[in-house]
Formats: structure tokens, C-alpha cells, sequence
């Protein structure tokens, strides 16, 4: 069963905005055997400008992983794997359903998770406001009201 979509924190105020989820070469390999540098970058250029968390635990599959940080509303997953880091990409996953997972270079992720984070607020707010629409009634007297 799949979290449910409105659980979803905002990315100006959630505790964590973004989280890296390291996915493992081979079936069986540790995470951390994601090549360190090119995580150390993501991760210096990324955690200076926004709230993130590297997620290398080895002893958990990336489905549980992917589980969890939807549980926790976290707005955007980003994954990083072997076969990524060949291309020189990382997977994006939005929480708010839009656009599914794509493909983002490394050269642009600072860019592309400010846009996508703003996005999403901006979706958020959006629609909190239409539901606060469509489901307030006004009235003009006491007997309305009850």
C-alpha cells in the first residue's frame, strides 16, 4: 500500500528537503560502494544550500528506503546508483506525483532542485488554496449556520 499523496511537507519549512538515496552496484553490495567522490560533491555543492539527507544505510533494500522517506513527506527523492553515475545523472522523484522520475545531469542538480522545490511549493500552496475554496460555504444567518 502506498503512502498517501497528501502527505507531503513543505520544502520552505519540512526538516528535510530533499533526500539522496544511494542505491548499491550490485545485489548484495553495500551502498557506500557508490563511488565516494562523486557523492562527496553532490554533497558539498547541495547541503550549503538546502536541507538534505544522504541516505547510504547498507542494510536496507532501496524500495524500504524509498518507502520510509515518502512516509516522512519528504517533497523530492533523488537517487544515485551505477549505473547514474555512468551517465553522469541522477534520478529525480517528486512526492507530489508530477512528472514521475526523470533524469537530471550532475552538473545541474543545484539548479534543477531549486526549480523543482519552488514548483512544488508553489503546487502546494495552489492547491490547499482550491480545497479551502471548494469546501468553504458562506452564510448569512444562524439557521444557515446550523
Amino acid at each position: 500500500m502506498s503512502p498517501p499523496t497528501w502527505l507531503t511537507n513543505s520544502p520552505i519549512i519540512g526538516v528535510v528537503a530533499t533526500t539522496f538515496i544511494c542505491l548499491s552496484f550490485i545485489s548484495g553490495q553495500p551502498a557506500s560502494s557508490v563511488p565516494p567522490l562523486q557523492a562527496i560533491k553532490i554533497n558539498d555543492s547541495v547541503k550549503s544550500k538546502f536541507r538534505v539527507k544522504i541516505d547510504d544505510r547498507e542494510n536496507l533494500s532501496p524500495g524500504f528506503k524509498f518507502n520510509e522517506w515518502e512516509l516522512k513527506g519528504v517533497p523530492l527523492r533523488i537517487e544515485i546508483g551505477p549505473k547514474d553515475i555512468e551517465k553522469g545523472s541522477v534520478v529525480f522523484s517528486r512526492r507530489d506525483g508530477i512528472g514521475g522520475k526523470y533524469s537530471v545531469p550532475i552538473s545541474d542538480i543545484d539548479k534543477t532542485i531549486q526549480t523543482v522545490l519552488d514548483e512544488i511549493q508553489v503546487n502546494m500552496l495552489h492547491s490547499s488554496k482550491q480545497h479551502q475554496e471548494e469546501n468553504t460555504i458562506h452564510v448569512s444567518s444562524k439557521k444557515e449556520l446550523i
